[in-house]
């Protein structure tokens, strides 16, 4: 496999490269919650300062008041030159709770329309799918670091065992 012929190449044992992994995960369980954390500081702070630009990320055309759940689009199809999403599967008052961690907003998020379209985010499809791209990377990450982890605490990644665990190290490829 790919640890043997690593160690081939390198004279070096699979026990040198599990305690490589296993630092790795250690560092990586440190900062993960820390990169989730300043993530959603960064999320509370376009809503605060660039709200143009969450109504793209969410694809929110129209404002929610406040004192109202918002929901959460999940997928959706945005369509700029309708001013609105062509279709959309969305969790009712989601958005609330990833905002205010309430059931109900206490300011109004604009949406789109309550800026003129020269002055609002263009290609509003491109902006929405990236942010939900780089949340789904990052959902990756913390379900690879807690599955590597649950493999450590098994004794799977063992210098003798860490080779019989390909799914796992190609997943860590990927993931580099």
């Amino acid at each position: 496999g790919g640890i043997s012929a690593w160690c081939i190449l390198t004279g070096r044992q699979p026990q040198f490269f599990a305690q490589s992994l296993k630092v790795i995960l250690a560092v990586a369980i440190a900062v993960a919650p820390l990169q989730i954390f300043i993530g959603h500081l960064s999320a509370e702070q376009v809503s605060v300062h660039q709200p143009a630009k969450l109504a793209a990320m969410e694809a929110l055309w129209e404002t929610v008041p406040a004192e109202t759940p918002a929901a959460w689009s999940v997928v959706a199809l945005p369509n700029d030159k309708a001013e609105k999403n062509d279709w959309e599967f969305s969790i009712p008052g989601a958005l609330s709770y990833i905002l205010e961690l309430k059931p109900r907003l206490d300011k109004p998020i604009q949406g789109l329309k309550a800026w003129e379209p020269r002055n609002r985010p263009h290609m509003v499809g491109l902006i929405y799918y990236s942010f939900r791209i780089m949340v789904a990377i990052g959902l990756f990450f913390a379900a690879l670091i807690a599955v590597t982890t649950l493999q450590w605490l098994r004794g799977k990644l063992q210098g003798d065992q860490i080779s019989q665990q390909r799914w796992l190290l190609r997943a860590w490829v990927f993931a580099a």
